[in-house]
């Protein structure tokens, strides 16, 4: 090897190493500097609204119900601990998040909650995973579901405010136009009330992220099976209310950090899900 050409590696690893120290630098957690760096977040504590119906990333702790557990509130704690910040975890029906978040009554939204144009109008999008969608029917599927596009002339339980109720009602207005009987849809609170609404034969189908669907059959799997799932690209972020430029700076910085140091994928080993659904942290403002 020439002398010409074992200089341009060592050049090459050197820059190489100069960048990962840069990148390590930037995303370290640094929770001593907070009051520096964020004043207007200092020694306040932060309210996380999330809907603890949907394990295995958040649920109450069989043990004791008044603890939430789950892969959304450990990377809750593992970014304010990150951070230096205090925090509180506020318990909500998902329909309720965004209202709740526009009135000032929590400061976050963690809690599976997917991006959309739509929810952007309100609230700035800190994305940081993806998912699947998945349909959940009663064990041997009666109705022989399996696909949104069989969904005509059938009764739907969507969760109230979710991306998969507009689908439900996007689908229906496609029945009709192909002279197919629309779809009958009843919205509930959350997902524990859909699947009662399958259980008790109020309705054909729920449809929601393909993670939470297989946990909900896993638990239940005499009496539930998963219809269908599909890759939607959807990206799943923590939201903001708009104009909280600080605090939109705050949870990149944590979430770039979780995700540089390995945090992001041991919590999600540990709740049992797929470390492949992490992606590159982005701000969506719409």
């Amino acid at each position: 090897m020439t002398r010409q050409r074992w200089s341009s590696i060592v050049a090459c690893v050197v820059g190489a190493l100069a960048l990962l120290a840069w990148t390590s630098a930037q995303a370290a957690c640094d929770p001593g500097k907070v009051a520096a760096k964020y004043p207007g977040l200092a020694g306040k504590t932060l309210k996380v609204g999330l809907d603890p119906t949907l394990p295995p990333v958040m649920y109450r702790d069989p043990k004791d119900p008044n603890k939430i557990v789950g892969q959304d509130p450990d990377m809750v704690d593992a970014a304010m601990k990150c951070l230096g910040l205090k925090y509180e975890l506020v318990a909500l029906d998902f329909g309720t998040l965004v209202p709740t978040l526009q009135a000032d009554q929590i400061q976050l939204i963690w809690s599976n909650i997917y991006y959309t144009p739509e929810r952007a109008k309100v609230a700035d999008f800190v994305t940081y995973a993806t998912t699947g969608t998945a349909g959940i029917v009663r064990k041997g599927n009666p109705k022989r579901i399996h696909s949104v596009a069989d969904t005509c002339g059938k009764r739907a339980a969507p969760i109230l405010g979710t991306v998969e109720e507009k689908a439900f009602r996007d689908q229906s207005e496609k029945c009709v136009a192909a002279g197919k009987p629309p779809i009958e849809i009843t919205t509930y609170p959350n997902a524990p009330a859909t699947t009662r609404a399958i259980l008790n034969d109020r309705t054909d189908l729920s449809m929601y992220d393909l993670v939470l669907v297989d946990e909900v059959v896993r638990q239940n799997r005499d009496t539930l099976e998963r219809a269908f799932a599909f890759n939607t690209g959807i990206k799943i972020g923590v939201a903001v209310k708009k104009g909280n430029e600080e605090l939109v700076s705050v949870v990149r910085e944590a979430l770039e950090a979780l995700q540089a140091n390995g945090t992001q994928k041991a919590l999600l080993k540990k709740n049992g899900m797929d470390p492949a659904l992490v992606i590159p942290v982005e701000i969506l403002r719409q």
